[in-house]
């Protein structure tokens, strides 16, 4: 497979999905539980994936 090939760019994107909604799902345990470190953490982490693939956040309501 060469370097920036379209299966490349498949693999990582799901490899993305995989670890965002993974990601979700251990916020939503850490809020569940008050874990407030593991909270700011996992934010912290998803907020810096976001930037990097410049991702803007939804406006709030």
């Amino acid at each position: 497979m060469e370097l920036g090939g379209l299966e490349l760019v498949r693999e990582i994107s799901a490899l993305a999905v995989t670890t965002i909604e993974r990601d979700m799902e251990k916020l939503a345990q850490a809020i569940q539980i008050e874990d407030w470190s593991e909270v700011r953490r996992l934010s912290h982490r998803m907020k810096e994936a976001a930037a990097r693939r410049k991702i803007k956040p939804r406006a709030r309501r």
